[in-house]
């Protein structure tokens, strides 16, 4: 197993807090689309009640299975005060949310 874990500087030169101000948003495991080192797992910024996920570069962070990077994700989320359960649901809410063109298909 490996993992390169998410410096602290990466998020303050992406600027995360900026981008994402007055939203509710975690750290979540994702798959890189394309594999560093054999590693399959990185991360990801979920906002809530928005679809899909931010990427974030897996020359940042990857690991070779879920389980490490969720855990890394989780940590990250610690330090901004968001328990697993409140990650867990904000994950949860950018899968039952439909994209406007899908929504908007349905209504045709």
């Amino acid at each position: 197993m490996t993992i390169k874990k998410l410096s602290p500087e990466i998020p303050l030169e992406h600027n995360y807090e900026g981008r994402f101000k007055g939203k509710l948003w975690c750290y979540a495991a994702v798959i890189l689309h394309d594999t560093i080192e054999d590693d399959r797992w990185g991360l990801g910024v979920a906002v809530a009640d928005e679809p899909g996920y931010h990427p974030i570069s897996g020359l940042y962070a990857h690991a070779s299975t879920f389980e490490e990077m969720m855990d890394h994700a989780d940590d990250l989320n610690l330090q901004r005060n968001i328990p697993r359960m409140q990650g867990a649901m904000i994950i949860a809410s950018t899968m039952r949310t439909l994209p406007r063109f899908m929504s908007e298909r349905r209504r045709a």
